[in-house]
C-alpha cells in the first residue's frame, strides 16, 4: 500500500499476516528485500523517491529507509534469481516454515518452500 503522510511524501506499507518473533530486531531479508523492489518500482511509477517504508507483521511494526545499499541487494537479489532460474538448479532449502520464510527465494522460484 501507498499512502502520503502529512509532510507530503509517499511512505511505501508491507503488510504481513505473519508474526515476527519479539525478539528480532530487524524483518526477515526476504521482506526487506520486498519492501525494496517496491521502492524501486514506486521511484519509477511516481517519478519522485520514497524514503521510507513500514513492514507490518501481525504483532509488530519496523520502518525502512529506502538506500542506494537497499537497491543493490534487490538487484543482486533478482540477478541470482535470474542465474538460478535459467540453471534449472536452486540452492538447498530447510524445510523449517520459519527458516523457510526468512529466505529469498520463498514463494519465488523454490516450489519446495511454496508447499511448506
Amino acid at each position: 500500500m501507498i499512502e502520503q503522510i502529512p509532510e507530503g511524501e509517499l511512505v511505501i506499507t508491507l503488510r504481513l499476516t505473519t508474526d515476527i518473533e519479539y525478539n528480532r530486531k530487524r524483518p526477515y531479508e526476504a521482506d526487506i528485500i520486498q519492501l525494496g523492489g517496491y521502492f524501486l518500482l514506486a521511484k519509477d511509477r511516481f517519478h519522485k523517491p520514497i524514503r521510507i517504508g513500514r513492514i507490518e507483521y501481525r504483532n509488530r511494526t519496523f520502518e525502512i529507509h529506502d538506500t542506494e545499499t537497499l537497491h543493490e541487494q534487490v538487484v543482486r537479489t533478482l540477478h541470482r534469481l535470474r542465474i538460478y532460474q535459467k540453471s534449472g538448479k536452486l540452492p538447498n532449502v530447510s524445510l523449517d516454515q520459519h527458516k523457510c520464510q526468512a529466505c529469498v527465494f520463498y514463494q519465488t522460484v523454490c516450489e519446495r518452500a511454496i508447499n511448506v
